[in-house]
């Protein structure tokens, strides 16, 4: 039997470790997968073209000769697609037929959103001690994220090493509602790897790591990811160090950080009728920094929680953050599907004179 034929082969995994990984980022793969599905069943547009953004289907229809779609899964390496020529220009042919048919209405993905939390002890194990509500204020956070997708679950990650988002009782608090958390120690990351998720949490750290970390952020949310992002540290050498990273970044949306620390240590009460304040009674804090709302005429971003007269938390909703976004225009797509479904076709017709099936 020729190497073409087979189906599924067998690999060793490098570690545990990786083996994880990749299961929970094929996880959450195909959740975005079902989400995509049902929103073409819907003819829910806005959600299609971010599902569609995300999955990186396009990506998959421009791929070389030697497409192989497949999914790994408990060590083993099931080819969808392979190396069979016929089913590879079929499946090109197919998805040039969803873009023709349901994406043809989307013309640009809407931004997506932003919660700035004053502390990074807000979220970590100490954080969850009693009689603070983290649990319910993150799960608030994840449903406001996904409340425009239509999506119940989603796929959300932490990037950076130390505690703050590192504790198994904020992986727990996302668990339990049904969603899937990631925490990773990269200290750089691009657009791609972004758009794998939901929502993104993080500080100043990694995001100073390097300048391209910002500019990936920032297309992320360009095209619908949702942030969530924590001051009070001191990752480089100073609280205003660290302040000045964020509000490069908060600033375009509207929202910025205190360069000092406000002194206050332990549980605070917190008044705020924003949703992702709902039954959130109190939330800890270590020498946080104060959030402020720099537009407050802009009714799309706000200080939404305070303790007393300080803010804690602040969000943006919608609001581009000035980085230019390639779109296409409806005919535009149209064009780009007949040519994809032209493109498949020759290929399909070439493919069956040069490769013998038999």
């Amino acid at each position: 039997m020729g190497s073409d034929s087979v189906l599924y082969r067998q690999y060793k995994p490098e570690n545990n470790e990786a083996t994880e990984s990749r299961k929970t980022l094929i996880l959450c793969k195909l959740k975005r997968l079902t989400s995509f599905l049902a929103n073409v069943l819907y003819r829910n547009e806005q959600s299609v073209f971010t599902d569609l953004n995300r999955l990186r289907i396009i990506t998959v229809m421009l791929t070389s000769s030697h497409l192989d779609v497949f999914i790994t899964f408990q060590g083993r390496r099931f080819d969808m697609v392979g190396r069979r020529p016929h089913l590879r220009h079929l499946f090109k042919i197919c998805l040039s037929l969803v873009l023709a048919s349901v994406l043809v209405p989307c013309v640009h993905a809407e931004p997506g959103k932003v919660v700035v939390n004053w502390d990074d002890w807000t979220l970590s194990n100490s954080g969850f001690s009693p009689p603070n509500d983290p649990g319910v204020y993150v799960q608030n956070i994840a449903r406001w994220f996904l409340a425009d997708t239509g999506d119940t679950v989603g796929c959300f990650i932490g990037y950076g090493t130390d505690f703050h988002l590192t504790g198994d009782m904020l992986e727990q608090a996302f668990e339990t509602a049904g969603h899937t958390w990631v925490v990773s120690s990269a200290s750089t990351f691009t657009l791609d790897d972004l758009q794998n998720y939901d929502g993104v949490f993080l500080g100043a750290s990694p995001l100073g790591d390097d300048t391209r970390n910002l500019w990936s952020l920032l297309y992320y949310i360009a095209f619908g990811g949702n942030v969530y992002i924590f001051g009070g540290t001191n990752f480089y050498g100073s609280i205003a160090n660290d302040s000045a990273v964020l509000n490069e970044f908060l600033n375009r949306f509207g929202l910025a950080v205190s360069s000092s620390i406000d002194g206050v240590v332990g549980s605070i009460t917190v008044s705020g009728v924003h949703e992702i304040l709902q039954g959130v009674n109190f939330l800890y804090g270590v020498n946080g920094t104060e959030v402020f709302d720099l537009d407050p005429m802009d009714s799309r971003n706000a200080v939404v929680g305070s303790y007393g007269t300080e803010g804690i938390v602040a969000v943006a909703d919608g609001i581009s953050p000035g980085v230019e976004v390639p779109t296409l225009s409806r005919y535009g797509l149209l064009v780009l599907a007949l040519v994809l479904m032209a493109i498949g076709f020759s290929s399909f017709l070439r493919g069956g004179k040069r490769h013998n099936y038999a």
